[in-house]
C-alpha cells in the first residue's frame, strides 16, 4: 500500500505516478527550437545495467555515448521529437527528451 501512507519525509501519500515498463534501448535527444524549428544538437544512447552496491534493485546509466549525427537510429529519433516537439506546441527554447526505441517505435 502507497496511498495513505506516510513516506520518508514524514508526509502523506497522496497521489501516485505509474510508469510503463518499456524495454528496449534508451536514447536522449537534445533540441533547440525557434519559431517552430527543431533543430538537434545531441544524439546520445544510455547503456544500463542493474544493481550499484547501495541499491542492488536498481537500474543506472552506465555509460552515454554521443552518436554521429546521421544513421537509420538517428534520423528515426530527430523525426520523432520533432513530432512530440510539434504536438506539445514547444516553439521556442531548449528541450532535453528521453526516448525508449522499442518493437512498437520510438516512445517518450
Amino acid at each position: 500500500k502507497i496511498i495513505g501512507v506516510r513516506n520518508i519525509v514524514g508526509t502523506t501519500n497522496s497521489e501516485l505516478a505509474l510508469q510503463e515498463f518499456l524495454a528496449g534501448d534508451e536514447y536522449i535527444a537534445d533540441t533547440v527550437s525557434f519559431n517552430g524549428k527543431h533543430l538537434v544538437v545531441a544524439l546520445w544512447a544510455y547503456t544500463k545495467r542493474k544493481g550499484v552496491p547501495w541499491s542492488p534493485q536498481s537500474i543506472v546509466v552506465y555509460q552515454a555515448e554521443l552518436l554521429p549525427p546521421r544513421g537509420e537510429v538517428q534520423d528515426k529519433l530527430a523525426a520523432y521529437v520533432s513530432q512530440v516537439l510539434d504536438a506539445v506546441g514547444l516553439r521556442y527554447g531548449p528541450s532535453h527528451n528521453e526516448i525508449m526505441m522499442t518493437k512498437r517505435g520510438p516512445i517518450l
